[in-house]
C-alpha cells in the first residue's frame, strides 16, 4: 500500500543500539545530547532520542551525520557492528548475514560487500572517493615515487651483482659491472615532478591531475560480478 511505513531493518537496529552505546559511553544524558544536536543545527528532542534508541523512530541520513558529530564518532561507527572478525556475523539491510570483517571492508570502501571475494586490488573495481591533489602534493608524490624507483633499481642491480659474484666465485669491481639500467635511472632523475604535461605522457604517474586521469572512478568502476 502506498505510504505504508516499512519496518526497521537490521541496519536501523544496529544504528539505534550504537547510538545508545556511545551516548552512555560518553556520559551524555538524552537532554545533553539533544542540546548538542540543537547546537549543530539538527535538533532532536530528548523524547525523540529515547524513541530512536527504543526503535520507535527512524534515523535518516542527516540525523545519522549529526549524531556521529555529536557523539564524536565516525558515521560508520554507528552504521556497523562494534566488533569485527571473520567469525562474527553482522546484519546489513539488503543482504544476508556477512562476516563483520567483510562488512567493515565494504564500509571503508575497500571492496564490494557482495559479488566477489576481497582481494588486495579490489579497489580497482570499487568506487572510492576520487583523490584530488594540489600541485605541491602531486609534485611531492612524484618525487617520492622517483626516489623509490631509483632505490628499487639500485637494489636489483646490487642483487644481480651479488649473484654474478657467487656464480664466478670472485669479487667483481662495480665499475666493471654494467646492468644496463643507467639510461633508465637517468631518465627518472630527469623527470620534473611539477611538469604535468610531461607526466601525462607516462603510464606510471603516481599522482595524476584530477579530471581525466587514470584515477578517475568513472574510468575504473565496473559493477561487482554476481
Amino acid at each position: 500500500m502506498a505510504g505504508r511505513e516499512m519496518h526497521m531493518g537490521p541496519t536501523g537496529d544496529t544504528v539505534r543500539e550504537n547510538v545508545a552505546f556511545f551516548r552512555e559511553l560518553s556520559g551524555m544524558t538524552f537532554a545533553a545530547l539533544s542540546r548538542r544536536l540543537e547546537e549543530l543545527g539538527r535538533p532532536i528532542p530528548p523524547l525523540g532520542l529515547r524513541r530512536i534508541e527504543a526503535g520507535e523512530r527512524r534515523v535518516d541520513v542527516d540525523d545519522l551525520a549529526a549524531l556521529a558529530v555529536a557523539l564524536n564518532v565516525n558515521p560508520n561507527t554507528l552504521l556497523f557492528p562494534r566488533t569485527m572478525g571473520d567469525f562474527i556475523e553482522a546484519r546489513v539491510t539488503g543482504v544476508a548475514e556477512q562476516p563483520a570483517s567483510r562488512v567493515w571492508q565494504w564500509g571503508r570502501g575497500w571492496a564490494p560487500l557482495i559479488g566477489q571475494s576481497i582481494r588486495i586490488d579490489a579497489f580497482r573495481e570499487f568506487v572510492r572517493p576520487h583523490v584530488v591533489l594540489g600541485p605541491e602534493e602531486r609534485a611531492d608524490a612524484r618525487r617520492r615515487w622517483v626516489e623509490g624507483e631509483l632505490r628499487r633499481i639500485e637494489e636489483e642491480d646490487a642483487a644481480l651483482l651479488a649473484t654474478l659474484e657467487a656464480e664466478e666465485g670472485r669479487r667483481i669491481d662495480p665499475a666493471d659491472f654494467d646492468p644496463g639500467t643507467e639510461f633508465l635511472k637517468e631518465e627518472l632523475r630527469a623527470l620534473d615532478p611539477e611538469d604535468d604535461a610531461a607526466w601525462a605522457e607516462r603510464p606510471d604517474d603516481p599522482a595524476p591531475p584530477a579530471r581525466g586521469s587514470r584515477m578517475d572512478p568513472r574510468e575504473n568502476w565496473r559493477p561487482a560480478r554476481a
